[in-house]
């Protein structure tokens, strides 16, 4: 059995170790440290189905997560978009571990989960990973209704450049209608901020205004939480600073916002579903305002 209070003295020591670097070896790292980690469901308690066509690219798939026994009505849906730097990063990123605690975590607190693939630059760039996230989300509310899930109690949430996928998604006044609430975690919102990625944003900075998700995120109906941790890059935190700032020139109020303490740009979706609360009870916080 896994000591809880001394893996997460472990995890804590290793996450201050890195500061705020960011390397594919750190997140090697992290994976296989918070793999075992992992609350294993009761057997036989969700319903999984993997690898849903919602699309036409092979990359438009989804795995759904839902209670074995079909409930009338879920809390809600939570929708979940990986990171990856715009060029990689896989719904199952670990086979069962990542991103398959998002789902089992959604399901234990009576929610269905979907977690995504889209498409991936270079190949696809700009605006490809917003409009797979706006097909996602459409297969959703058309489909979930057969799963116990309410269409209409979709939040969508995303994490590094899954979040900026969501936000551009959101910057869309018509599109971001069909959400109760979004979850952003770690983006990149405000394309003034070097440095852009440009193997997805495109090479001409004159385009990155219009490219920008930032105002249109900033005046989205739906409620908004805005997370960063403790040890995310400088930049990645003042991408954070900058859209509440936005926000709340848009719409007069502040998003909900939270700092992860003790987490960095990885280990902020790795510990989701273990013995760590800190996403946990965030993410719990937010969603009890929604219904």
């Amino acid at each position: 059995m896994i000591d809880a209070v001394n893996a997460q003295a472990e995890a804590s020591a290793k996450i201050k170790a890195c500061g705020q670097q960011i390397s594919p070896a750190i997140y090697a790292d992290l994976k296989a440290f918070y793999a075992p980690l992992q609350l294993k469901p009761p057997v036989d308690s969700a319903l999984v189905e993997r690898d849903l066509v919602y699309g036409p690219h092979p990359r438009h798939r989804l795995n759904l997560f839902a209670p074995a026994k079909r409930r009338v009505r879920c809390d809600g849906v939570l929708v979940f978009v990986h990171g990856g730097g715009f060029v990689s990063g896989d719904k199952d990123e670990a086979p069962g571990a990542f991103f398959d605690n998002v789902g089992h975590w959604a399901v234990s607190h009576g929610m269905i989960g979907v977690t995504i693939n889209y498409r991936l630059a270079p190949e696809h760039g700009w605006p490809a990973g917003s409009d797979d996230v706006g097909a996602a989300v459409d297969w959703v509310r058309q489909k979930v209704a057969r799963y116990g899930g309410n269409p209409e109690r979709v939040v969508l949430m995303g994490h590094s450049a899954g979040a900026t996928h969501v936000a551009g998604f959101m910057a869309d006044t018509q599109r971001s209608t069909m959400v109760a609430g979004c979850i952003c975690v770690s983006g990149i919102y405000d394309l003034r901020v070097v440095p852009v990625n440009p193997a997805y944003f495109g090479a001409d900075a004159a385009l990155y205004p219009e490219r920008s998700p930032l105002a249109g995120l900033a005046r989205a109906p739906a409620p908004l939480l805005i997370l960063v941790t403790e040890y995310d890059p400088a930049a990645i935190q003042r991408h954070a600073v900058n859209l509440c700032a936005a926000r709340l020139e848009a719409v007069s109020t502040l998003p909900h916002f939270a700092q992860l303490s003790g987490h960095n740009h990885f280990s902020s979706i790795l510990h989701l579903n273990s013995a760590d609360f800190t996403l946990s009870d965030e993410l719990l916080k937010f969603t009890a305002r929604l219904w």
